[in-house]
Formats: structure tokens, sequence, C-alpha cells
């Protein structure tokens, strides 16, 4: 197959020329499977646009169809990937706050256990109220809680009597030993 590739300028001065001159003449582009397409010819004396070919608006049709396909399958391969990361992320903290429900679990009895007994600061407290008080025992024998909020404290001297420590109030004397 032979090609030949021409000016515009040269083309359309010889397409003058062969007008003048009465000769026939025809711009084609063979095919080894078909008819040639013909560009221009001086039977109709005008150019035929490329695109009235079917066989070129089918060429051009099918390559637009293949782009915006291509631009859609992109596209969607990139949201299947935000969404695939979102599902990630999603399940990680999904799977966070299962381990921290099952820690809650596990803590909230030891939590509430807890809770219903005094804080140590207040015991502490309390105690250094017994024994800056001058009638307050020398020496503390055992100390028991009697509700959430108050520890008796036995003293050693078996005369002496016991001290009811109301946490965050003044410790009270108690008669029984």
């Amino acid at each position: 197959m032979d090609v030949a590739i021409a000016y515009r300028t040269a083309v359309d001065q010889a397409i003058s020329l062969a007008r003048e001159q009465g000769n026939r003449w025809r711009i084609v582009a063979s095919r080894e499977d078909g008819p040639p397409l013909v560009f221009a010819d001086s039977d109709t004396d005008t150019e035929r646009p490329v695109w009235r070919n079917t066989v070129v608006r089918t060429l051009i049709i099918v390559t637009a169809a293949l782009i915006c396909m291509s631009a859609i399958s992109d596209r969607f391969g990139r949201e299947a990937g935000s969404i695939a990361a979102q599902r990630d992320l999603l399940l990680e903290e999904a799977s966070s706050l299962r381990m921290q429900h099952a820690a809650q679990v596990d803590v909230e009895p030891a939590l509430l256990v807890a809770r219903s007994y005094a804080r140590l600061p207040d015991l502490l407290d309390g105690l250094a109220e017994v024994f800056s008080d001058s009638d307050g025992p020398a020496a503390i024998a055992r100390l028991d809680l009697q509700s959430p909020d108050a520890v008796r404290v036995l003293p050693t001297e078996s005369g002496s009597a016991s001290v009811l420590i109301a946490l965050s109030v003044p410790p009270i004397e108690d008669s029984e030993s």
C-alpha cells in the first residue's frame, strides 16, 4: 500500500489545476478489506467529510464509548477503594468499642463495690482526728467497717470506749466496748 502525505495548499492547487484541465480526480484512502474511502471526487466537485463515512463514524462512536466506559470504571474503582477504607475504619472502631464494652462489663462490679466503701483519704483524716484528741485511745486493736460511710475503732485498753468515725463528720464516741 502506498501512502502519500501533502500539505493542504498543495492538494488544493492540484484540485484547481485538475479542474482547469478537465481531468477526473479523486482523493482516496485505499483499504485491503473493502472499497476505498473517498474524501473528495471531481464528479461531485465537493469534499466529503470523513465523519460521513459509516466506518469512520462507527470507529469514532466506539472510541468515544470506550473512553467513557474507562472513565466510569476508573471512577467506580476509586469509589470502591474509598468505601473499603471507610469500612475498615468502621470495623476497627466497632472492634475497639466491643473491647471497651467487655472491659466495662468486667470492671463494673468491682467499681460498684469500691464505690460502696469509704475513700482512703477520708478514712485517714478520721483516724488522724481520733488520735489528735486527748481522750482518744493510745493504740488501736481493730478497725471494723460499720456501714459504707463509717468505721468503728476498737482500742487495745479494755476499759476504753470504741470510737465510731463517720467519714466527712467528726468522730463520735460510742459507749460499747
